[in-house]
């Protein structure tokens, strides 16, 4: 499933109003940083590669530890790879197998999968199977351990308390220095505005995602994959806010409220606290049918973060909390 960015919209009508100008920021991980070696180099990489083997075979030559090596794959798929819309929306093919034997089974579901892998690397497109499907295939040339998770994603406010879960997925996870690690590389690459259109833009985030970080957007069928001490509910999964990754890059963390779904009743405003917050962090929101973003000055207390949002007459909505520019959360308003 691919990541929609619902601010777009608001974006690009601030911009013709001339409220913003606005700039591009990047921001990384100190973990993401430690990698621009290995970044630049995979740049250079010509985008014509189209078979697993001729990728794989390149990156084991320039790279010797399974952490660049996996670096140098995630940097070039999602530097190559554009999610396909169109298929996105024609719905989800079924595959089915006749077979008398779990051998048989598996050679068969193998076959498919490299008859995908193949189309991805040779199109340039995919959905989010034929991008961890490729990740998986290219590790496995290179010995290194990897496997496909599959399960649900949040995305959106319209996510927020939807119980059976939603937004069918699928990611990686591989095992680096005895220690699995998790990968995305479909929402690495990029997202989809308002008109449908996919952007790519290169997301640091998902590479190498810690557990905690990931469970907030990414629920996977098999509980045991959450990597988790404890496991989370799916009702916890369904319930919580969505974050965006610039919510982890900023490292802030949030107090309260961790419901997702917040009440306007008998309220003039939304108090949201963060234990951890930048306080040179410019904070705004913005509800759904909003025009504009309207700023926001936090009130510190003994390492609390407090802003007021407010809520008087708000329902059936969406608020958006934003840093700059940026989407860092949203809560669904009923």
């Amino acid at each position: 499933m691919y990541r929609k960015n619902i601010f777009k919209r608001l974006f690009s009508l601030l911009l013709k109003q001339s409220f913003f100008i606005f700039f591009l920021f990047c921001c990384f991980t100190v973990e993401a940083q430690n990698y621009s070696n290995v970044d630049a180099l995979v740049k250079e990489y010509p985008s014509s590669i189209n078979k697993a083997e001729v990728l794989a075979a390149k990156i084991a030559k320039d790279f010797s530890t399974d952490s660049d090596k996996v670096r140098a794959l995630y940097v070039w798929i999602t530097s190559h790879i554009a999610y396909d819309l169109k298929e996105y929306y024609s719905g989800k093919k079924n595959y089915s197998f006749r077979y008398s034997s779990q051998e048989e089974l598996h050679s068969k579901k193998q076959k498919r999968n490299n008859s995908l892998v193949q189309q991805t690397l040779k199109n340039k497109k995919a959905v989010c199977e034929g991008y961890a499907q490729s990740i998986k295939k290219v590790c496995d040339l290179l010995s290194i351990e990897c496997k496909v998770i599959s399960g649900y994603s949040k995305t959106t406010a319209s996510d927020i308390a939807k119980i059976p879960l939603g937004g069918n997925h699928a990611w990686n996870v591989v095992k680096i220095n005895k220690q699995w690690r998790f990968i995305d590389a479909t929402w690495g690459a990029g997202y989809s505005n308002e008109k449908n259109r996919w952007i790519r833009k290169f997301d640091a985030h998902y590479f190498f995602t810690s557990p905690t970080d990931l469970i907030t957007s990414h629920y996977p069928e098999n509980k045991n994959w959450q990597l988790l001490t404890s496991k989370i509910s799916e009702r916890k999964f369904a319930n919580s806010p969505i974050f965006s990754s610039l919510y982890y890059q900023k490292e802030m963390l949030l107090k309260q409220p961790t419901s997702g779904v917040l009440s306007s009743r008998k309220k003039d405003f939304f108090t949201i606290q963060f234990r951890k917050i930048d306080p040179a962090v410019e904070l705004s929101y913005a509800y759904e049918t909003d025009f504009y973003m309207t700023s926001l000055i936090p009130t510190f207390s003994k390492g609390i973060a407090t802003i007021k949002v407010p809520c008087k007459g708000k329902k059936n909505t969406t608020l958006n909390i934003l840093a700059g520019n940026d989407m860092i959360m949203q809560y669904k308003v009923k």
